[in-house]
């Protein structure tokens, strides 16, 4: 039994599983984006697209480090309605949003990479907390997943290749598309499953590529948070960052009964 109101990297340490950085900013951090294109550019094709599908975007650019900009993602919601990109080091481009289970770059990234030419990345490291360990009706499900966009069509739309190991009533591990140069593939006959991609090796894979995606430096004070005020559809609701970790179970604490119904 997993012991609660322990942190995160405490409780999962024997599961291979952490948050990628920012542990006490989870779900925010349990997915991060990444674009290897230039800044300006980026962020700028972005807002233009996004604008498309929204009736009130507003965008503004931020010059904090990367812990204070991914707060200023708070509120968090079903639907996103906040999004961020932070420029990084060695050309590459960060992005965040607000979801409230963890930022879903997988549709973003994959647009972004064909329009823009370029290759991206989705790093996902998500500890494992099923709701029967947390005392309280949700949990989470851990994962942790490399995935290489490439800016042409693949085989399967255009990811260039992806390593996983997932929960999902039962731990699987998966990979697909061209190994790459940088992977550890004797890791993959691994006996347990949850040792055949750990998040140690994610790490690697990303560092592999220029990207020190649990390094604070490598992302630099310089953000663009975009924004719309469009309504929520009725019944969804936002939430504060630490109401979203107790229905988690981070905070090792029941909520009270207000709170779990609004999840």
């Amino acid at each position: 039994m997993i012991r609660t109101g322990c942190t995160y990297k405490e409780a999962f340490k024997h599961l291979n599983m952490s948050t990628l950085i920012y542990e006490h900013l989870a779900p925010i951090t349990f997915r991060i984006g990444f674009l290897n294109h230039p800044f300006e550019g980026a962020s700028a094709f972005f807002v233009s697209w996004i604008r498309q599908h929204f009736k009130s975007i507003e965008s503004v650019e931020l010059s904090l480090p990367i812990e204070g900009a991914l707060l200023q993602l708070q509120p968090l919601a079903a639907i996103p309605r906040r999004w961020l990109f932070v420029q990084a080091a060695n050309g590459w481009v960060a992005y965040f949003d607000n979801c409230v289970r963890g930022p879903d770059p997988a549709s973003t990234i994959g647009y972004m990479t064909e329009q823009l030419g370029c290759r991206g990345v989705i790093a996902t490291s998500i500890p494992h907390n099923p709701p029967g360990n947390t005392g309280i009706n949700r949990g989470i499900y851990g994962a942790v997943q490399f995935e290489l966009f490439s800016p042409h069509k693949m085989e399967f739309l255009n990811y260039e290749r992806t390593v996983s190991v997932a929960y999902d009533t039962k731990w699987r591990f998966d990979a697909n598309g061209a190994v790459q140069s940088f992977e550890d593939l004797a890791k993959y006959q691994n006996r347990r499953i949850v040792d055949r991609f750990t998040t140690e090796m994610l790490k690697n894979y990303c560092h592999a590529l220029g990207i020190r995606v649990d390094s604070s430096d490598f992302y630099q004070n310089r953000a663009i948070l975009v924004s719309s005020n469009d309504p929520l559809p009725d019944g969804h609701l936002q939430f504060s960052l630490t109401e979203v970790q107790q229905q988690m179970g981070r905070l090792g604490q029941r909520t009270d009964a207000a709170a779990r119904a609004r999840l």
